[in-house]
């Protein structure tokens, strides 16, 4: 399912083994950036085998290449763990920072999330890393723990149950 913005330019287009070349030729131009943002999984994996994980994702995995006008510029992240939770992940290529990409990709991504039915989402960041910090401060995450070199971030989707009425 194609995903929309609310920036025209943007939109996140899922991502399938067809994309692997385009994708890892990105992967590959921001090799520095994205090592200096924290992990990114896929960024060392030669092409054939991004290839091959992309071919396996299943059901519950929601991957997008954000496109802007046609060019991909990053990837955004659902992974739907079938308890109504979800992890959320990101990278943008270093060209494409300070436009709000992912901001408006991941507005777009928490209300597919919701249209899932998933009440959380979960978030993880690499100490240092003020920029992915701001953008889930902007889609409403909250920071719930440090663990290492790591942070870890929640957005609850759903208003918790009222308490029962005393009487």
């Amino acid at each position: 399912m194609l995903l929309t913005t609310s920036d025209p330019r943007l939109t996140l287009q899922p991502l399938d083994a067809a994309d692997a070349d385009a994708l890892h030729a990105v992967l590959v131009a921001n090799r520095d950036h994205l090592s200096a943002q924290g992990d990114v999984f896929d960024q060392h994996l030669p092409v054939d085998e991004l290839r091959t994980k992309l071919a396996a994702k299943n059901r519950f995995d929601h991957w997008f290449a954000m496109m802007v006008e046609g060019e991909l510029v990053g990837r955004m992240d659902l992974v739907d763990l079938g308890t109504r939770q979800a992890v959320f992940g990101y990278w943008l290529a270093a060209d494409a920072t300070g436009q709000g990409y992912v901001t408006n990709a991941g507005l777009a991504v928490v209300g597919h999330a919701a249209s899932l039915g998933i009440d959380e989402i979960y978030a993880g960041v690499t100490l240092g890393n003020t920029a992915s910090e701001a953008v889930l401060v902007r889609l409403g995450f909250e920071l719930i723990q440090t663990l290492g070199d790591r942070t870890r971030w929640r957005l609850v989707l759903v208003d918790p149950a009222p308490p029962p009425e005393m009487v």
